[in-house]
């Protein structure tokens, strides 16, 4: 192996899903290259950071208000037809429309068209 084939295979071989014989080839390309050995050191874990205090304070007040049900803690209520409702309505009744008129007067099939052109040349 080489180090274009352990850069492809890298992910892999951290996730350890690399079949065995595939793995010890890995293994020795790294006992091998250092370049590619220092790819795969350990990553320092990120430190742990705490939330601020008075954010917490605020997120269980606002919790204990939304369980207690008082109007602090509801979301905001929304109406349940929006002002848009006379435009939907409008596009819907639009709608049942074309279709009762594709309906009634009937739309000329794909086929329809060749059975017409056979028809005019007889």
């Amino acid at each position: 192996m080489n180090c274009h084939g352990f850069d492809n295979v890298q992910d892999l071989y951290r996730e350890g899903r690399l079949s065995p014989r595939r793995e010890a080839q890995v293994r020795a390309h790294l006992a091998a290259c250092p370049d590619c050995r220092a790819l795969v050191k350990p990553v320092p874990a990120a430190p742990a950071v705490s939330a601020p205090e008075e954010l917490k304070r605020r997120l269980q007040k606002a919790l204990r208000a939304e369980a207690a049900g008082s109007p602090a803690g509801r979301g905001v209520d929304l109406p349940l037809w929006p002002r848009e409702a006379p435009a939907i309505l409008l596009a819907a009744a639009a709608l049942v429309l074309v279709a009762l008129l594709i309906t009634a007067t009937g739309v000329p099939s794909q086929n329809s068209g060749g059975a017409l052109a056979a028809a005019e040349e007889r």
